[in-house]
Order: C-alpha cells, then structure tokens, then sequence
C-alpha cells in the first residue's frame, strides 16, 4: 500500500510481463481533472531522471520531472519504497541477486484542465508498474 492506494505484488514466476519499459509511448488515461499522476516504477543501470509528458484536452501539454531508483540501489529523493523484496526472480533461472525494490514518485498536474494522456520519456532504463491518478 502507498499513499492509500493497494498494489497487488507483481507475479513472483519471473515469466509475466507485468511491467511497461518507457519507449517514448503515449498512453491514454481515463479522462478527468487530476492534481497528481503517482508512478510506481523502478529503473535498472542506475537511477532515472527524466520528464513524463502530460497531455490536456485544450491541445496543451505539461513537462513533469520524474525519478526512478534502481531497483537494486537507494531510494532516491521524494521517493518511497512501495515494494521491498529479499532477491529479483529471473524468468527461467528463479532466485536470483541481490534485495530489490519498487519505488514510487509523484508529480503534480493541472486540476484546472482535463487531462487526456501521458507520454513516457524514451528510456527503457525506467520501468512502470503502476500509474495512478488522484
């Protein structure tokens, strides 16, 4: 549970594709006046600091800074460890390394506007579990 929203635990077979890998995709939300997008997420080589794209009905759009922790390293700044696991499960090998994470971050976004999509940066360092609007 974070910030009062439960996420269910991702599948621990290491084969589900239970995560979305940023490639620079848009992905649509459903419509509404949001003051937050929550991201629960992780990164790998390495912490991400990158820009998430929110898209408003009126044609305007809104650049929102975002960082996601390795998921093996440190929570970076303003962030949350929202899942914390003793080892990664690798598809086809099982247990396998070191404790990891998922962390989450949050960016504000105009309440004042209807927002109608996300754009994910092109990194697929940055890895999404979750995205949830409030």
């Amino acid at each position: 549970m974070w910030d009062g929203v439960t996420y269910a635990a991702p599948d621990a077979s290491g084969t589900a594709a239970n995560f979305v890998e940023a490639r620079g995709q848009s992905l649509l939300v459903p419509a509404g006046r949001h003051a937050t997008v929550r991201l629960v997420g992780s990164s790998h080589s390495g912490p991400v600091t990158t820009t998430l794209t929110a898209h408003y009905t009126d044609g305007s759009s809104a650049a929102l800074g975002v960082t996601l922790g390795d998921w093996a390293g440190s929570t970076p700044a303003g962030s949350t460890v929202v899942l914390d696991l003793p080892h990664r499960i690798k598809a086809g090998s099982g247990v396998d390394g070191p404790p990891v994470r998922l962390f989450g971050t949050q960016a504000a976004l105009d309440s004042g506007k209807t927002l109608q999509s996300l754009s994910l940066p092109n990194d697929p360092r940055a890895e999404l579990y979750a995205i949830t609007l409030a």
